[in-house]
């Protein structure tokens, strides 16, 4: 009788640790994955860090472009008009000259 009383005990000392290894695995692969997700938000974060910093980087480019080509465009401007000046002042003295004439 005694054996088999220790049998049952035994038996549910076995069942108990097995429930406990069964919980501590459970939580074990919760951690994991809650370790995993919590890598993958940081690499999304850093992705998402990079991806700011290249727009912010390409957002400085264009207007440094955009303000190139419209001192680029205002030298051109600035070119013609010095030319439309010259060619007034050629047709002024041309005009002075055969007035005199």
């Amino acid at each position: 009788m005694q054996s088999v009383i220790e049998f049952l005990n035994q038996a549910k000392k076995q069942h108990n640790d097995d429930d406990i290894s069964s919980v501590r695995s459970r939580l074990s692969s919760r951690y994991k994955r809650s370790a995993t997700s919590l890598c993958s938000s940081k690499t999304k974060l850093m992705e998402a860090k990079a991806r700011a910093a290249a727009l912010e980087v390409k957002a400085v480019f264009l207007k440094e472009r955009q303000a190139l080509r419209m001192a680029s465009k205002e030298l051109e401007l600035r070119q013609e008009n010095a030319q439309a000046k010259v060619e007034e002042k050629l047709c002024s003295l041309k005009w002075s000259q055969t007035l005199m004439v």
